[in-house]
């Protein structure tokens, strides 16, 4: 009976925060405390040769170049110019973003994941803070490499 009760609670905790995840990226304006903001080390195995960047964001927020999402997102599409393979999942399609979020245990937005040939998470940037930006544009500065 225990087991039951956690596991609708484990269900409705993660429907409450998929449904508070919102249509995007949070502006500065509306962010009443810190943002999250976190990056995922790189593993110990080594990563594939040709991984994907999977951009998960409102892409409408793409010419703010002043805004930490807007700058994410700019980074993501500079680095596709250069060869490296990407994918964009535009938050404002409630369908895509629900099946991403379900997919990959996207719980912030934006956030950009390395996946390998089989799809497999091998590094997660989420947020926009200054932190998350610059090793994003690291990361993706040396997968841009020939």
């Amino acid at each position: 009976m225990a087991r039951t009760a956690q596991s609708w609670l484990v269900c409705a905790c993660a429907s409450v925060l998929l449904a508070g995840l919102g249509s995007g990226c949070q502006s500065r304006a509306a962010a009443s405390a810190e943002p999250v903001a976190s990056v995922t080390p790189a593993s110990a195995t080594p990563r594939a040769a040709d991984p994907t960047v999977l951009l998960f964001a409102n892409m409408s927020e793409a010419d703010d170049g002043d805004d930490g999402c807007g700058q994410i997102i700019q980074a993501v599409r500079a680095a596709a110019a250069k060869g490296v393979k990407t994918r964009e999942v535009d938050t404002r399609d409630k369908d895509k973003k629900a099946e991403i979020s379900k997919q990959y245990k996207i719980m912030v937005s934006p956030c950009v994941l390395l996946l390998d040939p089989s799809d497999k998470e091998t590094r997660r940037f989420e947020g926009e803070s200054g932190d998350v930006v610059k090793a994003l544009k690291s990361e993706l500065a040396q997968l841009s490499r020939p």
